[in-house]
């Protein structure tokens, strides 16, 4: 066997199974390794590194799913593919999300299994050589997803090249930027890199959850790169955990291009094209309202030269037809009918925004999904507001506590009121606590005499961008628990988070409970 296989962990009690992944997987060019306990491929996945593991969920010994639950634990990301004759019970979703890459029931064919592992990793033909993580990717296909500002193309090899698109004159504003380091984890939604303009952070959301495979080495010297192409401006090349999940959160950017002139119309939706959008081209009204009907378009792009007189009455036709669409005018300096334009309702008239890549800037705002500002909830005088303790008994009958200091979860707004949301909306029985003081060892002891698993929350100013998240960290409160213990360490102040960062922070530590 190829000493430089890609290495794969088969974990089944069937020896029919475990032989039948082998004769697939071999071949392919693959080194398989099977166990038929599940206490003995646990101490394996943790001892060694593979690029995926195929588990069964109904093992004698001890069941696929608290594999799973201490694999990840153990701060250990390797993808993870369930195989189970069992398809149709609430094992499935547990899996999925405890961070399952995918999920296939038996019986399966030699197709399903192979599609399922190279969708994770590639035989060594296709893998990028070890020496040069990142160095080599080819992209699935051109067109990109979104996850707000941030973009994500996946590649042939199974990971996921990210990045994020800036108008050229705020990436020449760019100071310096804070990047990830190769083997951390990002999480969706919470930061990925900053960018540093001038008295300016701004941070990049990432799009999916991964292992940090490379970044990429031009941009230390040349940030402005983010302004352009995705072969020359992605920021990080990342394993996905959870791909199918984090997909479903993004989407692509299809809006509908409106133009009399064909040939104009064709080298504006190559301009598009260059920035991840698959424009729909339309050549009147009545086109660009059949394109809009058949839905998920928010976004209408008017060419104002080839439209000339008529766009105006274009444009109010299609904003008294869906109001919600978000109508971009593009310009030139001498188009005229700005004020026509204006009072018909358009979101936005651009004059030449692809020249200064003003464009880049305004579809973001224009596909932004808001988020519903509240005013913080007043706790009753005299009271902690301070959340303490979140005790949930989840899907799988587990008493599961989530512990936090004081000044890191507020009960009535942040964090913790988004937290307290999540468990809700569940419908799952939840207990909160509220307090003040620093965790103490005998605290979360008794937390765990009366819990299956106990997370600890903690927050350190210097470990990373503000709202980062990793595993691991205080081992002297994890000891108090006697094995039970999650440590969950948050970048930062965590009471000074913006809405979108506090919401997907929440939504990890759902994760984390259920």
């Amino acid at each position: 066997m190829n000493a430089t296989a890609p290495k794969l962990l088969v974990v089944d009690d069937e020896s029919v199974v475990r032989e039948s992944c082998t004769r697939i997987l071999e071949p392919e060019g693959f080194e398989v390794e099977v166990s038929a306990s599940s206490r003995e491929g646990l101490a394996r996945a943790l001892a060694d590194r593979f690029a995926a593991i195929l588990l069964d969920i109904m093992l004698p010994d001890q069941d696929g799913l608290t594999f799973l639950q201490e694999l990840r634990r153990r701060g250990n990301q390797v993808p993870v593919i369930i195989i189970t004759g069992y398809s149709n019970v609430p094992s499935a979703a547990a899996a999925m999300r405890l961070g399952a890459s995918d999920y296939i029931p038996k019986p399966f064919s030699p197709d399903e299994i192979l599609g399922a592992v190279r969708r994770i990793v590639p035989p060594v033909a296709e893998a990028a050589p070890t020496s040069a993580p990142g160095a080599v990717f080819a992209p699935l296909e051109g067109e990109l997803l979104f996850g707000d500002e941030a973009w994500l193309q996946r590649g042939a090899g199974g990971t996921v090249r990210v990045g994020t698109l800036c108008s050229r004159r705020a990436a020449e504003s760019i100071r310096a930027l804070q990047l990830p380091a190769p083997g951390a984890t990002v999480h969706r939604g919470l930061p990925l890199c900053a960018l540093e303009r001038e008295g300016v952070v701004e941070k990049i959301a990432s799009p999916i959850t991964g292992e940090v495979v490379a970044i990429n080495p031009a941009l230390a010297a040349h940030p402005e790169l983010t302004a352009g192409a995705p072969a020359e401006g992605w920021i990080a090349e990342l394993r996905p955990t959870a791909l199918d999940a984090d997909l479903r959160r993004c989407r692509a950017r299809t809006p509908v291009l409106v133009s009399g002139d064909e040939l104009a119309a064709r080298r504006l939706a190559a301009e598009l094209a260059s920035l991840g959008c698959r424009a729909t081209l339309a050549a009147d009204e009545g086109a660009a309202l059949a394109a809009l009907r058949g839905g998920g378009t928010p976004v209408l792009l008017l060419d104002a030269l080839g439209l000339g007189a008529r766009g105006p009455a274009l444009a109010a036709a299609v904003t008294a037809a869906h109001p919600e669409v978000r109508v971009i005018v593009l310009a030139g300096p001498s188009s005229g009918l700005e004020r026509e334009y204006r009072e018909a309702g358009v979101f936005y008239y651009a004059v030449e925004p692809f020249v200064d890549g003003e464009i880049v800037e305004l579809l973001q705002v224009a596909y932004q999904q808001p988020l519903a500002h509240e005013r913080p909830r007043r706790g009753v005088p005299g009271l902690p507001h301070w959340v303490r303790r979140v005790s949930v008994v989840n899907a799988r009958g587990e008493r599961v506590a989530l512990l936090a200091p004081r000044e890191l979860l507020q009960e009535g707004s942040g964090v913790g009121r988004e937290l307290i949301r999540a468990l809700q909306r569940r419908a799952l029985p939840v207990q909160i606590a509220l307090g003040y003081g620093e965790l103490a060892p005998l605290e979360i002891a008794e937390a765990a005499a009366r819990h299956d698993r106990v997370v600890l929350l903690v927050a350190e100013k210097e470990a990373g961008l503000a709202g980062s998240l990793r595993r691991g960290g205080r081992p002297e409160l994890a000891a108090a628990a006697s094995g039970k213990a999650t440590v969950l360490t948050v970048a930062g102040d965590v009471e000074r988070l913006d809405l979108r960062t506090s919401v997907a922070l929440a939504e990890h530590l759902t994760a984390e409970l259920l």
